[in-house]
Formats: structure tokens, sequence, C-alpha cells
């Protein structure tokens, strides 16, 4: 409900709080990422990403999301450092 009335704030809070709660509820999981897409927030991506994978560590599909948000930070950091030159 809070996504839908553009409340990303309480939204993202609720996300937060079912996967304390249960950290294998993969549609709050994925919510969640689709939030922070939206509000391309990359960092808050790999956080949850690597939280995901230490609860459930046998989701392969999980490793490959986190290494591709590693390599993503790795050339923003890198176009980053050329543009402070």
């Amino acid at each position: 409900m809070y996504r839908r009335t553009n409340q990303q704030d309480k939204a993202e809070q609720v996300y937060k709080k079912i996967l304390t709660e249960d950290p294998s509820f993969r549609k709050a999981f994925d919510d969640l990422m689709r939030l922070y897409y939206k509000k391309r927030d990359p960092e808050k991506m790999k956080i949850i990403v690597q939280a995901w994978i230490d609860n459930n560590p046998y989701d392969p599909q999980m490793n490959a999301i986190l290494e591709s948000l590693d390599k993503e930070f790795e050339r923003l950091n890198k176009k980053q450092n050329q543009d402070n030159k």
C-alpha cells in the first residue's frame, strides 16, 4: 500500500521489518530491491543482497546479482575518479 501511494520511506521500513522477521520472504526482498532501484540507490541494493545471501546461502541467482553490483560500483568509482581529474 505504501509503495503504491508513493510513501517510499514507509514502504522501505515495512519491507525491512518483514525481512528482519522472515529473512527468506522473497516477495519483500524483491519489492525492496525494486524500491531501491527506483531510488537509484545501489549501495542499499548491495546491502540487502548481501543480507539475503547471508540468510539464504543456497540462492545462486543472488550471488550473480551481488557480483554484478560489485562490477557496477567499480565502474562508477572509475568514472567518478576520471571526472574528478
